[in-house]
This record gives C-alpha cells, structure tokens and sequence, in this order.
C-alpha cells in the first residue's frame, strides 16, 4: 500500500504595484508501512514566482513668456504748466512645477515555503524509497523611470524708459512705480520605492524537516530536496532637467532732458528680480527583509541491516539589489550650450535695473537743482539641487509622499509668495 499526502502551494504569477500572494502551505510527502520487495517514489515540482514591472517615461516642455509694463511713457515738447509721468507698478509671476514618475511596489511576504516534511518510514524490507522535490520560488522587482523636463521662462517687469523732455514753463516730474519679476520652477522626478516582505503577519519563516527512520532490512532510501529562493530587485533612473531662465526687473533708462523753466526731478521706484529653481531627481529606496528558512533537519535513524540510506538537500538563497541613476549629457544649443551635461542644466539670469536715468541740459529757475532719485535694485538667484541617491536596508517612511523615501526628504521647496510677502509686496 503505498499512501501519499502532498499539499504544495499553486504557482502565480502577479503583476502590479502592491501584492499580497497567498500564504505558502506545507509541502509533506509521506512513504511509509509499504510491504517487502515494493518500489516507492514521489516526485515534486512546484514554482511561485512574483514579478513586479514598473517604468515611466515622461517628457515635459515648458515656454513661458510673461512681461509687465506701467513704463515707456512720452512727454514731450510741451510748453506751459508742470508735466509730470507718474507710473503704477508693475509685477510679473511664474511658476513653474514639474512631477513625474514616481513608482511604488510593496510584495508583502516573500513566497516562502512555509513548511517542508519528508518522511520515509515503517516499510518492508527490499522495498526501494525515493521522494524528490524541487521547490522554486522567485521575486522580481524592476522600477524605471526617464524623464526629461525642460523649462524656458523668459520674464520682465517695467516701469521705466519714461521721457519727458524738450517741455517748456512748470515743473518736470517723471515717477516710476517698482517692477518685481519672480520666476520659480520646481522639478521633482523619479523616484523608486520598493519593499520586499516583512510587512505580513502570514509571511512566516519555514522549516526543513527530512528523516529516513524504521525501515526494513537492505531497503534503499533516498531523499533529494532542492529548494531555490532567488530575489532580483533592479531599480534604475535617468534624468535630464534643463532650465533657462532670463528675469528682469527695470524702473531705469527714465530721460528729462533740455526742459526750460521749473524743476526737473526723476524719481525711480524699486526694482526686484527674485529667481528659485528647486530640483530634485533620482532617489531609490529598497528594503529586503526574507528569512524564509530558519531550522533544517535531516534525520537517518533506526534502520535495518544493510539499509542504504542518503538524504540530499541544497538549499539556496540568493538576494540581488541594484540601484542605478544616470543623467543625461549632450547640448540642446536653442540659447546656450549644454555641453557640461548633468542630470540638472541651470542657466539663471536675474537683472535689477534702477540706474541709466539722465537728467541734463535743462534750464530751470535759478538756485533750483535737477534732481535723481532712484530706489533700491535688488536680484537674488536661489538653487537647490538634490538627486543620485540610493539607500537599500533602512527603515521605512511614515510619509505618504512617494518622494520621501527612507527617512530621506527629496521634496525640498522654498516659497516666493512667502518672500514677496516678507517684502510687501502683494
């Protein structure tokens, strides 16, 4: 009588971005109380495998012209009362804000074969045993992104180039408004996250167990077991960022010349051309937490004369992680030159222009000084670069971001609202 009890688990095969694969059962094999001179074998194949497959690809490009003007204002060649250019203020805002590519896999336990049995036991003497099994389970995880984002902002704000000149009798007066320029680009791309087990109270750890006891005389036992559990976690990134940025800000270039009679005064407001261009790129987080064995036991006891017993087992149990970011490098030419390459190209231009202003050759009453008067010329450029970094093994974030990974903030930003709002300017 040959009796055979074999619960093995199905083979899957799952695709997606979060995966709970069913509980690994026990796999036990039995050949026990057959008579004399019987041949007994069993023969197992069985194959879990996971694969996770993510890519994106992304290609953003923005143009952006935006200009403001209160100035360029004539008066000239009047004769008779005060001439006066008063201009309001001029303000030009851009914003900027790129998100691509974000990939997200969490296999919640590792396919482990939870439990393996063998047993050969109580058969008759010449009777000839063989269990063979072949036990595979394999997880693979492959996350790509490839973005290639350019940004373009050409932004003015002017309230100058005002002219009063050639007038004649009263007072000339030009006044200019301030003129803010404020441009801010944000690029955030690829961004790989990926955990492999440990997360699921079910993903437990299994155990070996082989044993050849109390059979008969000259019987021939034999147990083979192979059991391979392979892991491939692949994450790759390749980045190409291009700003160009031309700000400027002007409440100069005013003219009030030749004017006869009167005073003559230019009064400039103040110019500020702020810029921030924030970028974060390439960022791979991966964490690996599988013991899918911890007891193996084989056992030969309690056999007959001239018994021939042999237990074979290799157990193998491979993890393979690569992380990979890689920018591009090669020149575009529309404005400049790219040949430094690099996963981030800034060409940031900020102009602040209060200056250039003429008053001269004006004839006014005696004792009465032409007058200029500009206000303040300010341009800041802020640039925050981050990118390249892989971490594998730490903890996990809390952070439902998918651009914050591994206790690493990528998602970096600073305000200019905040900072127009710090210099009043609403």
């Amino acid at each position: 009588m040959n009796k055979k009890l074999l619960s093995i688990m199905s083979a899957f095969v799952l695709l997606g971005s979060s995966l709970t694969p069913a509980f690994a059962g026990t796999t036990t094999l039995e050949i026990t109380g057959n008579g004399a001179d019987t041949q007994n074998n069993t023969n197992v194949t069985s194959t879990s495998n996971t694969v996770v497959s993510q890519t994106n690809d992304a290609n953003i490009n923005n143009s952006v012209v935006s200009n403001s003007s209160s100035g360029g204002n004539t008066a000239d060649k009047n004769t008779g009362g005060s001439v006066s250019v008063d201009t309001g203020d001029s303000k030009t805002v851009v914003n900027v804000q790129n998100t691509a590519n974000s990939n997200v896999a969490d296999v919640k336990n590792c396919n482990c074969n939870s439990d393996v049995k063998v047993l050969e036991s109580g058969n008759g003497a010449d009777s000839k045993n063989n269990a063979k099994l072949n036990l595979t389970d394999s997880t693979v995880v492959a996350q790509t992104n490839s973005s290639d984002v350019t940004n373009k902002v050409n932004a003015s704000s002017d309230t100058g180039s005002n002219q009063a000149s050639k007038n004649t009798g009263g007072d000339v007066k030009v006044q200019t408004g301030s003129a803010v320029t404020a441009v801010d680009l944000k690029t955030d791309a690829n961004s790989n996250w990926a955990k492999v087990g440990g997360s699921d109270p079910f993903a437990t750890s299994g155990s070996v167990d082989l044993r050849i006891v109390g059979n008969g005389a000259d019987t021939h036992n034999k147990i083979d077991l192979a059991l391979d559990r392979d892991i491939l976690l692949q994450q790759h990134n390749n980045a190409d960022v291009n700003n160009w940025v031309d700000a400027k800000a002007n409440t100069g270039y005013n003219k009030a010349d030749k004017n006869t009679g009167g005073s003559v005064s230019v009064d400039t407001g103040n110019a500020t051309s702020l810029v921030a261009a924030d970028n974060a790129v390439n960022f791979n987080w991966a964490n690996i937490d599988c013991d899918c064995l911890t007891d193996v036991l084989a056992k030969v006891a309690g056999n007959g004369d001239q018994a021939k017993s042999d237990i074979k087992a290799k157990l193998v149990d491979d993890k393979n992680v690569f992380q990979n970011n890689s920018c591009d490098s090669f020149g575009y030419g529309f404005f400049w030159d790219w040949n430094k390459g690099g996963c981030v190209n800034n060409n940031l231009k900020s102009d602040a222009d209060t200056g250039n202003n003429k008053d001269k050759s004006n004839t006014g009453n005696p004792g009465v000084d032409p007058s200029i008067s500009t206000g303040d010329a300010w341009s800041q450029t802020d640039i925050k670069n981050s990118g390249n970094s892989n971490i594998f093994g730490k903890s996990d974030t809390t952070d439902s971001n998918p651009f914050e990974v591994g206790g690493v903030n990528i998602n970096i930003s600073f305000s200019l609202q905040d900072l127009l709002n710090a210099l009043h300017i609403s």
